[in-house]
């Protein structure tokens, strides 16, 4: 569990009151469920490489798609 919460603190995104992780295969939030932590998938199928949020919008860069919009969960 420490190496899982050093890591995300080096390479998570944090976003106002969530933690993103950008990986190869989609958008992840880091979640707690019943006391374990958990990733939640926000988008899966492309390759993101950073978010940004403005609102209610949260935007991804990705490696192939662009800049891609979504609604934050």
């Amino acid at each position: 569990m420490r190496g899982l919460t050093a890591f995300l603190r080096r390479y998570g995104i944090a976003k106002e009151d969530s933690v993103y992780a950008c990986t190869d295969r989609g958008l992840y939030r880091l979640s707690s469920i019943g006391g374990r932590l958990s990733l939640m998938a926000v988008k899966l199928g492309m390759q993101v490489t950073d978010i940004d949020t403005s609102g209610s919008q949260l935007y991804m860069a990705t490696l192939f798609d662009g800049v891609q919009r979504i609604e934050k969960p």
